[in-house]
């Protein structure tokens, strides 16, 4: 999950033919696709997966304001012009005029399992690791942590983990991976976080090992699910959901 202060420009060409845009919502200001899992949503570091910005021309020349983790699948918005990406970019930057849900799958959520609370504020400082360029860390306030916070639901209890409803109150590359990853035992097929939880003992966090594995998952289960923001166009609220059933 990520944030963009300013637009760039993309398009939806070269997509490989087993990954399918699906356009959920189109006018003459904004197009609403359900971006799938391992598409990039610009062109970023080196990768063998395709991006939305691949190709000189294109169905759609679209202005990006708000970016999705490559892996992550749902729902974006882009601009169909500079005006209403300006716009957007502003109702981005205030963040509460912005609501994001996500679903993510986790195998085990010790709060949830061990202590039968369903719902909580997972409130956790962040900052870009010193070790790794991509990842970042849970890092205090006084060493250089940013404060971040992500609101929870347990949304479905399933044989083999639960499917949790997710809020980021602040929004930063990853919050919703390595806050998950924290408190339980990472979201399924999380590569770059998922093997290193710690886990939950009452109210005090700490270290463990995860039970079973989750390297070798290829697809990320972390979901843009619902997306609320103004139209660029009339000032009025629009509300796209995308569902996901894992």
């Amino acid at each position: 999950m990520a944030t963009a202060s300013t637009a760039s420009t993309a398009s939806l060409t070269n997509v490989p033919p087993h990954l399918t845009i699906r356009v959920l919502y189109s006018d003459d200001d904004i197009v609403v696709i359900d971006k799938p899992a391992n598409l990039r949503s610009v062109p970023g570091h080196a990768s063998n997966s395709p991006d939305a910005d691949d190709g000189s021309k294109s169905k759609y020349q679209l202005h990006v304001v708000h970016r999705l983790d490559c892996q992550t699948s749902g729902i974006m918005v882009v601009a169909r012009n500079s005006t209403a990406a300006s716009k957007l970019c502003h109702a981005w930057r205030e963040r509460d005029i912005v609501q994001k849900t996500y679903l993510a799958y986790c195998q085990r959520w010790p709060p949830y399992h061990d202590e039968q609370l369903s719902e909580g504020t997972i409130d956790l400082p962040l900052a870009a690791s010193r070790t790794e360029r991509i990842k970042w860390e849970v890092r205090a306030l006084e060493d250089g942590g940013k404060p971040l916070k992500s609101e929870l639901t347990v949304e479905r209890d399933n044989d083999n983990g639960v499917v949790l409803e997710l809020k980021p109150i602040t929004g930063r590359t990853h919050q919703l991976r390595i806050h998950c990853a924290t408190i339980g035992s990472g979201i399924v097929g999380d590569s770059l976080y998922g093997d290193s939880p710690v886990e939950w003992f009452g109210d005090k966090p700490q270290h463990g090992q995860q039970t079973i594995s989750q390297s070798d998952t290829q697809t990320l289960r972390l979901h843009a699910h619902k997306l609320v923001f103004p139209h660029p166009s009339t000032g009025s609220e629009v509300t796209f959901v995308s569902p996901k059933l894992w």
